[in-house]
């Protein structure tokens, strides 16, 4: 009887240490690291979580982050989580994160959750001016180029005077020489009848002289005109 009760006993003993190790197991195993710092311009918050239970298809962890008391974001993680998380703000001035972990494997759902101190210094962002980026100013407006006067068409020219049209040279014009021919004139001389004295009268032997005589005349004056022509021709020419 007494070795069976010292082995019911022992069998408690070994189960409560067992629960207990296993319930304790999981809390020394979740690791936890915060730090905020100035980085590139920027507020950020580095995390770093290992050792939690796996994300499975109904449960999961959770980080919750706020900054400077407003939501900031909220991560669902396995295993582990290490990343960082940046934020925009004025770098002047004093700035504060503040995390808050969700582990699903508690044994109450808080076992094994965590909260950052509202006081803790890793969580603080103090003014860092030497990170705040240079405010790039807006290019000067540059005057609008003055458009080019608009040309103006080319005067018209009036059109060049066109010489006068070469007049022919006037026709010489040969003077005609005109020769007049001097009117023949046809000089009659008229013989004078000498009367032969009576006393030398010849004898009368029927023939008259008178004729022959009268057309020797006539050829003599018509010869003295045809040479006064020609003698007045050549000398015109």
């Amino acid at each position: 009887m007494q070795l069976a009760r010292v082995g019911a006993v022992l069998g408690v003993a070994a189960a409560v240490v067992t629960t207990g190790l296993l319930t304790a197991l999981p809390a020394s195993a979740h690791d936890k690291m915060f730090r905020a710092e100035c980085m590139d311009g920027k507020a950020v918050l580095h995390v770093n979580l290992t050792r939690y239970a796996p994300k499975t298809d109904d449960k999961t962890n959770y980080l919750k982050i706020t900054l400077d008391g407003k939501h900031f974001k909220i991560i669902e993680f396995g295993d582990k989580l290490v990343e960082k998380y940046s934020a925009e703000v004025d770098l002047t001035v004093q700035h504060k994160f503040y995390a808050e972990v969700d582990a699903y494997d508690g044994h109450n759902g808080t076992q094994f959750d965590h909260k950052t101190d509202p006081d803790d210094k890793n969580m603080i962002v103090k003014p860092c001016p030497e990170q705040v980026p240079p405010v790039e100013e807006p290019p000067a407006e540059e005057p609008p180029a003055e458009e080019p006067p608009a040309e103006e068409p080319p005067a018209e020219e009036p059109p060049a005077e066109e010489p006068p049209a070469e007049q022919p040279p006037a026709e010489e014009t040969t003077p005609v020489t005109t020769t007049e021919v001097a009117p023949t004139t046809t000089t009659t001389t008229t013989a004078a009848v000498v009367p032969v004295a009576e006393k030398d009268e010849l004898a009368s032997t029927g023939a008259s002289i008178a004729i022959p005589l009268g057309i020797g005349v006539v050829l003599l004056g018509g010869g003295a005109g045809l040479l006064f022509f020609l003698r007045r021709r050549a000398s015109n020419s």
